[in-house]
């Protein structure tokens, strides 16, 4: 594998795999609801949106379903 691959694909990989961590997504969510707090009412919502899509995709993974 490492033969095959180069700097930039290793870099664009390891961006991808930051940008997955639910940490940084959450933190992410959270600092764009706080911007949008005293803004118009549809980037409130937007805002408010973005944090509620982020923390219930960041939770799903977590919780177990007894079938």
């Amino acid at each position: 594998m490492a033969r095959n691959t180069n700097h930039r694909a290793e870099m664009v990989s390891r961006g991808l795999t930051w940008g997955a961590d639910e940490k940084i997504l959450l933190t992410l969510a959270v600092a764009g609801w706080i911007a949008s707090r005293g803004r118009s009412e549809q980037i409130q919502r937007a805002g408010n949106h973005a944090l509620r899509v982020t923390v219930a995709a960041s939770l799903l993974p977590h919780v177990e379903v007894g079938i």
